[in-house]
């Protein structure tokens, strides 16, 4: 909460071109600074969206990030210094007016302190009637050099993979009910490669051996899945009905597949409740 930062923007749209119905034109950037005078942030952005003339749309864009300091991820351990950053994507929308449509994309950013890693993403949105609708999506991350912080100064970089999916289904029982599920579900098993400490005085992490007795790799299987039902009363008057379940498991890399990590979630939930609120607006 200790920050001072300056950020623009600038949008330009363009309507009635030849080939594309309107292409927009975004381009930002930020410099922060924290209390101590550390750069923890200076970059510029660029995004470019295009929306076809048959209703398809597509994204391209490009970030790059200065050098600067990180003080939050060592969790109150000291001031490290990160590598410059350069991020880019594309993403490909279909016409989302028809029944069925979908989107494809792929990233790549590069890690704090320089190693490269790429982003998958899918979806599907599908509406056979009316008062129906089925969503569902999944994105993949190959990552490599990814760092975290472990313990006191202790870092540690990892080379993993993300798998997270998700589905939806809406359902309008007349306009005023509503019911709605959700599944939500994210996988990761991460190996460890490198091992560093912060130092004492901002600066770069300081390579080192891998300290006796630990094991950093890991595997994490998080779910929330929930079911929801809402029933419009009046204007400003509803009646939510909601069951939710949700888990967080975390264990030692390769006791578990995804499969294993899926199903272990759903059965050790750490929560598991069911809410009804309503709320009623009294007067004209």
């Amino acid at each position: 909460n200790h920050y001072r930062q300056i950020r623009t923007a600038h949008t330009r749209t363009t309507s009635g071109l030849s080939w594309a119905r309107d292409n927009e034109f975004d381009v930002r950037g930020a410099i922060q600074e924290n209390g101590d005078g550390y750069l923890t942030r200076a970059g510029i952005f660029f995004a470019n969206r295009t929306t076809f003339k048959n209703l398809t749309a597509l994204t391209l864009r490009l970030e790059h990030f200065l050098p600067g300091y990180d003080d939050l991820n060592s969790f109150g351990n000291g001031i490290y210094r990160v590598k410059e950053k350069t991020s880019a994507g594309i993403l490909f929308k279909s016409n989302t007016t028809k029944p069925l449509s979908f989107a494809v994309g792929v990233g790549y950013f590069e890690e704090d302190l320089g190693s490269d890693s790429y982003r998958y993403e899918a979806s599907m949105n599908w509406r056979p009637l009316d008062g129906l609708n089925l969503s569902a999506g999944i994105q993949y991350y190959d990552r490599n050099g990814w760092l975290l912080h472990q313990e006191d100064q202790n870092m540690t970089t990892f080379s993993a993979d993300g798998l997270q999916p998700n589905i939806t289904a809406e359902y309008f029982l007349s306009a005023k009910q509503q019911f709605r599920v959700s599944v939500q579900w994210v996988g990761i098993e991460a190996r460890e490669q490198g091992f560093y400490k912060i130092p004492t005085l901002p600066g770069r992490l300081m390579p080192v051996v891998k300290p006796d007795g630990t094991a950093d790799s890991f595997a994490i299987s998080d779910i929330v899945f929930q079911a929801r039902y809402r029933w419009e009363i009046a204007p400003l008057s509803d009646l939510f009905i909601v069951y939710v379940k949700a888990s967080d498991i975390a264990r030692p890399l390769g006791q578990d597949n995804y499969s294993d990590l899926l199903d272990r979630a759903w059965a050790e939930p750490i929560a598991d409740q069911l809410v009804m609120k309503l709320r009623y607006r009294f007067g004209s």
